[in-house]
């Protein structure tokens, strides 16, 4: 199992942009990106008690292989240009379930490229500048990143607690403990129900 969760909901299937804007350039591209999330989103669903420790590696392994193709093609991020809104979303996820650190950091370069340009969005950079600092054993900066201990989810320590928030807020993300809760919902068991023999009281 990972030691981190990262994992948001898969990318809406329509690998295009919403509503009238143009179309991504590549939309290929942009269905193989969120075919593969999806496809690994069947193995996310299950709460992480119930996965085993080594699960999604091979998939993980697969993915990143398909992502370094898809930028030798393209020589840049995979934008919302050139994959739309979910192709960019998909490809950010393949990026953060990589086990490969310094393909991370590398990655993590371009998507900053992509940010400046409104090619991506900065939260969207800020969960992997977020997987980078925690992977290379430092404290995180905008609490994206979480991991189960002794049965609880927990973040990832942070380098600056108390302006948490505000920097989330500034990145586009939601208050850290709507994120905890989220994760919790989706990772966590929940209690089984009390069964009251016959003749006796609930405490």
């Amino acid at each position: 199992m990972k030691s981190c969760f990262a994992r948001p909901a898969p990318p809406p299937i329509d690998a295009g942009t919403s509503g009238g804007a143009r179309q991504p350039a590549h939309p290929d591209i942009a269905q193989d990106l969120v075919s593969r999330v999806i496809d690994a989103e069947k193995t996310w669903r299950a709460p992480a008690l119930q996965r085993g420790p080594m699960g999604d590696a091979e998939p993980a392994a697969q993915d990143t292989h398909a992502l370094r193709r898809i930028l030798e093609r393209l020589g840049r991020w995979p934008g919302r240009s050139l994959v739309g809104d979910a192709g960019c979303e998909a490809a950010v996820v393949i990026a953060l379930n990589s086990d490969d650190l310094n393909f991370q950091i590398a990655l993590l370069r371009l998507l900053h490229a992509a940010m400046r340009q409104g090619d991506a969005t900065t939260a969207q950079w800020a969960r992997l500048y977020d997987r980078c600092l925690v992977k290379s054993g430092q404290p995180q900066k905008y609490g994206t990143q979480y991991r189960l201990h002794d049965g609880q989810i927990e973040m990832c320590p942070v380098d600056a607690p108390e302006a948490l928030d505000t920097l989330r807020a500034r990145a586009g993300l939601p208050p850290h403990q709507d994120r905890r809760a989220a994760l919790e919902r989706r990772h966590l068991l929940p209690d089984p129900p009390t069964v009251l023999l016959r003749g006796s009281r609930a405490a």
